[in-house]
């Protein structure tokens, strides 16, 4: 907060503030907490401890450093927090109205504190507040590593290894990290003012209540979620603390807990009708059906899919949490036979929030479970946990030492790939370093780069954005949010109403990412795109598109072309795709004895996705050119339309048009490309996305091919 709370925050002489400021958190990081363990104390700066924190630091390090930002979130913040330097205030965050200069709309309620961190960015290198942002990121890493490190300690330096390990080898975790800075920080500071507890439970006094509370109150200041801070240490405390000076502890705890962190709740409150959360008034917009698009692409339509990919999701998705959830399952049980204060505190925090989820789904709600993310925030205590449990049962001789040992090294090989996968491609640190964000633009695997280079280089007029912070920190390009409040009253006109609209407002282009959003799927903006008289496409690179919009329609005709056989690939259904009907997760299809796919001849109204899977529709004649596909399609279901584009080398490519949410009644989707030189259009591929939340049914198709008059 300090960037606004003093004047003249330019100045150079306030930058060597932060370094004193980390100083001293790096001083404190090595004080001894309260002995715990007769085996040696609690000692944080064993060598074997401090070894693996330094090798995942220089690792962890290299990986940040030299990648891109390319997540939503971590360019969405970025750019707010260049927006905040330059106002040099924070009276216009959140910014619940557009920026009519650049078009930035960020009307995220959270609490600034990671947006000022980066200001800090911005003090230290100027513009290149990326590198700002990884090093926050990278520091917290580290930090929360350390506090994991610390509190399991107390079980011994064998727990505090295993626990740091079974942190760092998480895959979530890991690519978190890399792609979201505020991950990193939020999950730091959580976990530090959560542990803090354990200093009151030894030791409890009012004193150091209100110390804690503190420390709670200020976690509240990172993120919306924060407020988990106080919640979970503050029942951690009720349940955990001696019942004589318990009360007073606890007042002590909650006052100066409301006082350091309520104060921008109670503004949300007075100002948004929310504590927390996101004011996004599209997601209320009935034509978008935002939160039922969400449910369905992410397999949180049935009950049991909440469950099962929401609630219990760190245990059913090993491939991203690897093994951590699985090993603090025994926890309890340890827990309730040597109960002591640091697996007692992981033990409610882990198995809190489980519960929290599981409420949260019973209530009706996706709130707690709708994002992944937000179970990561208790995966250090899952690693305090799981450190505790795997020294324990090595100590007593109920599991090998080489066996535990073989299991974090396989973890370590899956994490290490998973990163790995990450980087090729894109890390450079030369560019990192310099501050040539753009240059990334470059790099074959960064999706879009091209054609954020080449709005770049036009620098006329608006773009129409379906992926706005890409745009504000890659091209320069003043832009319209898709989001943006003032497009709403267009999802209820026609396309000339919209198209005019854009016109007076100055935009020119339509950027798409590789995937079609609810307001291109569901929306006017998606028919617009897809009407050659007012949409050109010029550009694509892997799944993300570029368009022209025209000032006025153009004299177009689309001629309709023959269509030859209709393909559909008949699935032979097995355990996997029965169970992945009956509970709503498509991905038991992969995990479990299922389909045998093979194709069959269909006609295209015989069609379904329950029951043949992929549809394909082939021309009698493939033709090179631009085109425009229309489906009629029902049903309740998440689908995908993609281009099949060939050419004489035998080779083909698909390209996606669009996906959306099947509607119970008919509707029509549309979508519209050019093929590139000596490549033709031969046939079109309709597949279901989310095959298990229901059935998807064609009802027609035409394809036509555009000519100008």
């Amino acid at each position: 907060m300090l960037p606004f709370f003093m004047a003249g925050w330019q100045s150079g002489g306030l930058r060597v503030l932060p370094f004193l400021l980390a100083l001293l958190m790096f001083l404190l990081a090595g004080c001894r907490l309260p002995k715990g363990d007769p085996e040696g104390g609690a000692r944080v700066w064993t060598r074997p401890a401090t070894l693996v924190a330094l090798i995942f630091a220089f690792g962890l390090m290299l990986v940040l450093v030299a990648l891109p930002l390319i997540e939503n979130d971590a360019l969405e913040y970025a750019a707010v927090a260049r927006f905040l330097a330059k106002e040099g205030n924070l009276q216009r965050y959140p910014m619940v109205v557009a920026d009519p200069d650049s078009g930035l709309y960020a009307p995220s309620i959270h609490p600034p504190l990671f947006h000022l961190a980066l200001v800090w960015g911005h003090a230290w290198f100027g513009e290149n507040v990326y590198l700002g942002q990884r090093l926050i990121a990278l520091w917290s890493a580290v930090g929360a590593t350390y506090v994991v490190g610390a509190v399991a300690a107390r079980e011994g330096r064998q727990a505090s290894v295993y626990a740091m390990l079974l942190l760092t080898v998480t895959p979530f975790w890991l690519s978190s990290v890399a792609g979201y800075g505020i991950d990193a920080m939020r999950i730091a500071l959580f976990t530090a003012a959560v542990a803090s507890i354990v200093v009151v439970i030894d030791a409890p006094t009012p004193r150091r209540g209100a110390s804690v509370g503190l420390v709670n109150g200020l976690a509240m200041w990172t993120h919306g979620i924060g407020i988990l801070a106080p919640a979970f240490a503050g029942t951690a405390l009720l349940a955990l603390m001696p019942v004589a000076r318990k009360w007073r502890v606890m007042v002590a705890f909650g006052l100066t807990a409301s006082l350091s962190g309520g104060g921008w709740l109670l503004r949300n409150l007075w100002m948004f009708g929310s504590a927390i959360g996101d004011d996004w008034p599209a997601a209320n917009w009935p034509a978008l059906a935002f939160e039922l698009d969400l449910a369905v692409r992410r397999g949180l339509f049935t009950l049991p899919g909440q469950i099962i990919q929401g609630a219990l999701r760190p245990w059913t998705d090993v491939g991203l949490f690897g093994p951590v959830f699985w090993i603090a399952l025994l926890a309890p049980l340890l827990a309730l036979r040597q109960p002591r204060a640091a697996l007692a505190v992981a033990v409610i925090v882990v198995f809190g929030f489980t519960t929290l989820a599981l409420f949260s789904v019973a209530t009706g709600s996706l709130l707690v479970v709708k994002n992944p993310r937000y179970v990561l925030t208790v995966a250090p205590f899952a690693a305090v946990a799981a450190g505790i449990v795997c020294a324990r049962l090595v100590r007593t001789g109920a599991a090998p030492r080489r066996g535990v040992q073989g299991l974090l090294a396989l973890a370590l090989l899956w994490a290490a790939v998973n990163l790995g996968i990450r980087s090729y491609g894109l890390a450079d640190l030369r560019l990192a370093l310099s501050g040539q964000e753009r240059g990334f633009l470059q790099k074959p695997r960064f999706t879009g780069g091209p054609l954020l280079a080449q709005l770049h280089a036009l620098n006329n007029g608006r773009v129409l954005s379906f992926r706005p912070p890409e745009v504000a920190i890659y091209s320069g390009h003043p832009w319209i949010d898709h989001f943006d409040p003032r497009l709403k009253a267009l999802h209820s006109s026609d396309v000339t109403t919209a198209a005019t609209w854009l016109g007076r407002q100055g935009v020119r282009f339509a950027l798409l990412p590789d995937y079609s959003p609810v307001t291109h799927g569901r929306s006017i903006l998606g028919f617009l795109l897809a009407d050659p008289r007012w949409a050109e496409p010029l550009a694509m690179h892997r799944g993300a598109r570029l368009f022209r919009l025209r000032d006025s329609p153009a004299a177009i005709e689309c001629a309709p072309q023959a269509l030859g056989v209709t393909v559909a690939t008949y699935v032979r259904r097995g355990l996997g795709d029965v169970l992945a009907g009956v509970l709503g997760i498509p991905h038991l299809r992969r995990l479990l004895p299922g389909h045998e796919p093979h194709a069959v001849p269909a006609t295209a109204f015989d069609w379904s996705s329950a029951n043949m899977g992929e549809l394909e529709v082939v021309l009698k004649q493939p033709f090179e050119g631009r085109f425009v596909a229309t489906l009629q399609l029902a049903g309740s279901g998440v689908f995908a339309v993609d281009a099949i584009i060939g050419g004489d080398d035998g080779k083909t490519s698909e390209i996606r048009l669009i996906d959306s949410l099947a509607d119970p009644n008919s509707r029509a989707v549309l979508g519209q490309w050019q093929t590139s030189f000596g490549r033709k259009l031969s046939a079109l591929r309709i597949k279901p996305l989310a095959p298990a939340s229901g059935r998807i049914e064609l009802h027609d198709v035409s394809v036509c091919r555009v000519a100008e008059r």
